[in-house]
């Protein structure tokens, strides 16, 4: 029951410091999505690892919550007057990224 204690405490820190680093990404000139991912490379494995094992064993959903929260954040600035404007542009890149 250990390993389950752990795992809630470090997912609870992790989003408690993912808070302080999206609170950073709003002062700052950088994206609050940048923000976020360097706060990820700087407590993962490569850097201070902060992350216990048991997490990193489950990496793959944790990479998918990510991503969604991720998606969330850019999905809040994306409205329809925004795509009006660079509509034509991004059906190009986007007829050129699959071709």
């Amino acid at each position: 029951m250990e390993v389950g204690y752990t795992v809630l405490i470090a997912l609870g820190g992790i989003l408690l410091l993912d808070l302080v680093a999206d609170f950073v990404g709003r002062y700052t000139l950088l994206s609050r999505v940048t923000t976020i991912l360097i706060f990820g490379a700087l407590v993962g494995p490569h850097a201070l690892d902060l992350i216990p094992q048991v997490l990193l064993v489950n990496f793959d959903l944790i990479a998918q919550v990510v991503l969604i929260m991720v998606g969330f954040l850019l999905g809040e600035r994306l409205a329809v007057e925004e795509l009006k404007k660079t509509g034509r542009a991004t059906r190009y890149c986007r007829l050129v990224s699959v071709t």
